[in-house]
Formats: structure tokens, C-alpha cells, sequence
């Protein structure tokens, strides 16, 4: 499986060209939400970069094993790149392979009483995130926003989907099967 290491810069050109893809299939997103941490760092380069106009909101919802992956943070930065780039595969077929026999992982998503006064008044929403690897999150997501506003068409971009079959697919994406390692990811080195 590859891996990429990117930059702020190599993240904010990915973000640019994400923009892009979403332009050349003429959908006009009215509401654009970033899921918070690395969707919305994204969600925000693509605002920045003024390519999309909408409006722009964040949600919040994680895996249960990010607030563990936190802690050991100092540690994992101290082992070898190469090192890390073995354990980021295991645990990626792990990841994969538990949510094939095991769905007890819930996720709860947070969106302010503001951003769901504003959902209930458009229908065109696009959803960013860094990653989709088993597609519990954005699904999670997609299911709020569905409860919010019943007629909402939703479109989904990524920079990566990890994963050959996640329970949901992006509309756009710009790498299959490959892991990023973002400048937020646990191991990504400081400079």
C-alpha cells in the first residue's frame, strides 16, 4: 500500500485540486461541511482558495481510537519513518478488518443548533474530510444531515480513500488506496 507524506503545502495544493474536480462536475454545493479535524483543515484551504462559493460549516465526529492515538503521540514521533509507515498498514488492515465482523464502534457526530438552523434551508451539501477508510464516519454524518433535512442531496470529497470498498464512496477523490500521512497525523514529524 502507498504512503504519502504531505506538507501544509502539499496539503493546501491537494486541497486546490480537490476544488477543481468538484468544479468540472458543475456541482454547486450550497453548503459545504468540513469534518473537523483534518475535513474542515481541508474545507477550509478550498474556502481560502474562493474556487467554491457557499457556506461553509464544521461537524465534528471521530473514531473511538483517535483519543488513544493522542496520547502515545511523543512516543510514535520517535520511532523511524519507515517504522511507522509499517505500523500505519497494519493498522489500516486492522481498522478494515474489524469493521468487516465487528459495527459496535459508534460515532457521535456534533453540529451546533446554528448549522442546523442553516441545514434545514438548502438542499446541495458537500462533505469534506481528509479520509474515508471504512466509511463509518462520513456515514455517521451523512445520517445526521438526513435526519436535519430529509431533502438534502449530498455529494462527498476526500483527499484519499483508503480502503477498496467503504460503506460509503466519495463522489470525488484524489488517491485510492493510499494512506496520507497529514501534517495533523500522529507521526507526522515536526520540523
Amino acid at each position: 500500500m502507498k504512503i504519502l507524506t504531505f506538507s501544509q503545502n502539499d496539503l493546501f495544493q491537494a486541497s486546490i485540486r480537490l476544488s477543481k474536480l468538484i468544479l468540472e462536475s458543475e456541482y454547486k454545493p450550497e453548503i459545504v461541511i468540513g469534518i473537523k479535524n483534518g475535513g474542515y483543515i481541508v474545507s477550509t484551504n478550498i474556502q481560502k482558495n474562493g474556487l467554491l462559493e457557499a457556506k461553509y460549516i464544521s461537524v465534528s465526529c471521530s473514531r473511538p481510537n483517535t483519543r488513544n492515538k493522542n496520547k502515545i503521540k511523543k512516543l510514535i514521533n520517535a520511532i523511524p519513518t519507515w517504522f511507522n509507515n509499517y505500523i500505519r498498514i497494519i493498522e489500516h488492515h486492522f481498522l478494515i478488518f474489524n469493521h468487516k465482523f465487528y459495527s459496535g464502534d459508534t460515532r457521535l457526530v456534533k453540529i451546533s443548533k446554528s448549522d442546523k438552523k442553516l441545514m434545514m434551508k438548502y438542499r446541495k451539501f458537500l462533505i469534506i474530510d481528509d479520509a474515508i477508510d471504512t466509511g463509518k464516519t462520513m456515514q455517521a454524518v451523512i445520517d445526521n444531515i438526513s435526519l436535519i433535512n430529509k431533502f438534502s442531496e449530498i455529494r462527498i470529497a476526500v483527499i484519499t480513500q483508503t480502503a477498496k470498498n467503504p460503506i460509503v464512496k466519495p463522489s470525488y477523490r484524489l488517491y485510492y488506496q493510499t494512506l496520507v500521512r497529514f501534517p495533523w497525523s500522529c507521526d507526522a514529524k515536526k520540523n
